[in-house]
Formats: structure tokens, sequence, C-alpha cells
């Protein structure tokens, strides 16, 4: 996980101490697949908002130059 591998799963044997410390370390793991997954979500919402908002406000600004050239 230390280099960025978040999709392989540590096999549980037993119930000894590392066991538990493997069990929290998957839920951990999983922890922060679901943050990744849910931040790369987000930036990609934010980046389409900008972009429509943009798209938005550059329409009625061209119309209203192009009146302005017109007049």
């Amino acid at each position: 996980m230390a280099v960025g591998r978040f999709h392989d799963e540590i096999k549980i044997e037993g119930k000894s101490p590392l066991a538990k410390h493997a069990r929290n370390l998957n839920n951990l793991r999983e922890g922060v697949r679901t943050s990744m997954s849910e931040q790369a979500k987000s930036e990609r919402l934010k980046t389409e908002l900008i972009t429509n908002v943009s798209h938005d406000l550059r329409t009625p600004l061209t119309s209203i130059i192009t009146y302005t050239d017109l007049l």
C-alpha cells in the first residue's frame, strides 16, 4: 500500500494479533480507495461545472458583442 497498490488485499489467516492488524490494514486500504474514488468524482464534477458556467457566460457575451458591433 505504501507504493500505491490499493487493489491487493492482505490475506488473513487465523486469529493472531497479526491477523487483526491485517484486517485493519484491509479496512484502511478500502477507505483510501473509496476516498480516492470520491476525490476523482469530485474533480470531474468541478471541471464539468466550470466548463458549463464558462459556456453559459460566453454565449450571451458573444451576442452582446455582436449587437454592439452592429450599432
